[in-house]
């Protein structure tokens, strides 16, 4: 297999696991399928190239964005979770997906529906490396993926408010007992997803551009991302996204167009009907 395939699977599969890792965190602890986690991530794009043209400086426009994607997810658990909690599975999967389509509205009318591009902070030219070619920009995505995703890690295992995200997740009922405040709990759950999606999209925005539709691009792949590394698990969701990024970067070299569009649902039907669990899920079985 050509080592270059690879290296693009890696970079989209990186984008891939943010959002799907921001999305299997809010399903852990409310057990709510943000549909709108995309959209997020397109938002907080969008408030990055707007800071980066106002000449505030790559650091500063990181900064804002980040603090913008905080605030989006406060405003998301006080729209979205605190509501939905305990209501029907469709209820909640109506809401987002009508939230998502509300923030796609919003960024086209704020920033208009054409094609927006921004410089990326480093070379995007391929760089020869004796046996294999990479972009700086690539190694770049890949690093800062790598990096957030070892900080999200040493967050969850040695910091108590980490601990309480873990009990939460394990079991609601029992955390509360415990003396967990679950409403901090899920406020943290959402400005972390809503941060990681942010990072994914500040990636993602020089190498594919700016428009209000890739957050249906990104966030919908995210879930057949997350299907496959095991939906409700945290290393599942970095796995699977990594594995789908590959499997599509394979799929645009060796099959038609046409079905490199639909590939990312073919995986999720078929990961469904082999390994419902996924790659990392464990199988539950019913007490009878």
């Amino acid at each position: 297999m050509d080592i270059q395939i690879i290296i693009y699977g890696l970079t989209l599969g990186s984008v891939y696991a943010l959002v799907a890792l921001g999305l299997v965190v809010i399903y852990r602890a409310t057990e709510i399928i943000n549909f709108a986690q995309g959209e997020m991530m397109m938002l907080s794009a969008y408030v990055f190239f707007t800071l980066s043209l106002s000449g505030t400086g790559t650091f500063l426009a990181v900064a804002g964005t980040l603090l913008f994607a905080a605030f989006l997810g406060v405003g998301m658990n006080l729209l979205v979770s605190r509501p939905l909690i305990g209501k029907p599975i469709f209820a909640q999967i109506m809401a987002t997906i009508a939230l998502s389509i509300l923030l796609r509205s919003i960024a086209g009318i704020v920033w208009s529906h054409e094609d927006q591009y921004i410089d990326a902070p480093v070379s995007m030219i391929l760089q020869d490396f004796g046996w294999f070619k990479m972009s700086p920009y690539q190694g770049l995505i890949i690093l800062v993926t790598l990096g957030l995703v070892v900080v999200f890690y040493l967050f969850l295992k040695f910091t108590l408010l980490g601990t309480s995200i873990k009990a939460t997740s394990e079991d609601p009922v029992a955390a509360q007992l415990m003396g967990i405040p679950i409403k901090r709990v899920y406020m943290v759950v959402w400005i972390v997803s809503g941060i990681v999606s942010a990072v994914a999209g500040i990636l993602i925005a020089p190498q594919s551009g700016l428009h209000p539709t890739i957050g249906i691009r990104f966030g919908m792949k995210a879930l057949p991302a997350a299907v496959l590394g095991g939906f409700g698990s945290l290393p599942g969701a970095i796995v699977g996204g990594v594995s789908l990024g590959i499997l599509e970067s394979m799929a645009i070299v060796y099959l038609p167009t046409a079905v490199y569009d639909i590939f990312p649902w073919v995986v999720l039907i078929l990961v469904l009907l082999i390994r419902p669990e996924g790659i990392l899920g464990v199988k539950k079985r019913k007490r009878v």
